[in-house]
């Protein structure tokens, strides 16, 4: 490994470590907001960042966001189906009005209300971790450790709103509502785990890149979740170790997993992280949910997602 990505690395275990660690030092489990690990894979080992956006506006979002979670939590008394579903069309309408790619804030609105939190704390932190992920990448790209970000130009506000964009919105929400209604009636949430929403996203874009590995993106989402799990299992249920220590050790397998794998999808990340947050006694069952939950949405964003050329072709040959 070279020496670049072995800082790299090490920076990124460094801020998995400030963060469960102030957690446990605090008591406050709603300091842990697993998509940090996300936004540190993106935008600091990367290497080019995968989302179209500007550290301030991603600072912003993530800032929104995690408010819009809690406050849906605090004053909107409806099934938690209806919350989740509410709150994932608004981040897909705040994607498209943005003018971004960013989904992780997809992750930042529905975590809290998965979770049922109504803490303050929990915007604080991810807006605070947030900060410093900016900061990092900025002072990476200064110091010639990461190539500066490519200028992007902004799409017209006109050409973001309209009857195509609303179209957009509600097949990606009913698309989604394969998954989130069965999983949610079930009790399976973690069927879609907020990071499997974000990835969902990503590949119901026809461009991304990650769409032409499905088999190896659904093997790494699965061994970083079952990463997560067993290492909190093994390492702080059996052994008593810190939860501090087997979250950077499920880091660290998550890092060299896609390292090994050359394949940087930052929302496996977030999926080895989210066990450190969970219920002791549902740890055996979130790999298990998270990898049925990611292989049926991998499914029907890649089957009902398709770029134009490849859907008239498939279209031509069934008329034939």
């Amino acid at each position: 490994m070279q020496k670049k990505q072995l800082v790299l690395n090490l920076l990124v275990l460094l801020l998995v470590g400030l963060m469960v660690g102030a957690s446990q030092l605090l008591g406050e489990p709603e300091i842990i907001f697993p998509e940090i690990t996300a936004l540190a894979v993106g935008a600091w080992l990367a290497p080019r960042q995968p989302w179209r956006v500007s550290r301030p506006m991603m600072f912003l979002l993530i800032t929104a966001f995690s408010v819009l979670g809690v406050l849906l939590n605090l004053y909107l008394p409806v099934p938690l189906m209806f919350r989740v579903l509410l709150a994932f069309f608004i981040c897909q309408a705040a994607l498209t009005l943005c003018g971004t790619t960013f989904a992780p804030l997809i992750s930042a609105a529905i975590l809290p209300i998965l979770l049922s939190t109504r803490s303050w704390v929990y915007p604080l932190s991810s807006s605070a971790m947030t900060l410093l992920i900016v900061a990092g990448q900025f002072l990476m790209e200064k110091s010639g450790m990461r190539a500066p970000q490519e200028r992007t130009v902004p799409i017209p506000l006109r050409q973001r709103i309209g009857l195509q964009q609303l179209t957009g919105w509600l097949k990606l929400l009913g698309c989604a509502s394969l998954v989130i209604v069965p999983a949610l009636c079930l009790g399976a949430n973690f069927c879609i785990a907020p990071p499997l929403l974000v990835g969902f996203t990503e590949l119901a874009n026809p461009e991304s890149p990650a769409r032409k590995r499905p088999g190896v993106l659904v093997l790494l989402v699965f061994a970083c979740a079952l990463a997560g799990s067993t290492s909190r299992l093994v390492f702080t249920q059996t052994l008593g170790l810190p939860l501090t220590v087997s979250a950077l050790i499920a880091t660290a397998l998550a890092l060299t997993l896609m390292q090994g794998l050359k394949f940087y999808f930052p929302p496996a990340g977030a999926v080895a992280v989210l066990p450190f947050l969970l219920p002791s006694s549902i740890l055996w069952m979130y790999p298990i949910q998270a990898g049925l939950g990611f292989i049926a949405l991998t499914g029907i964003a890649l089957g009902l997602f398709r770029p134009a050329a490849d859907y008239a072709a498939s279209c031509r040959q069934v008329s034939e």
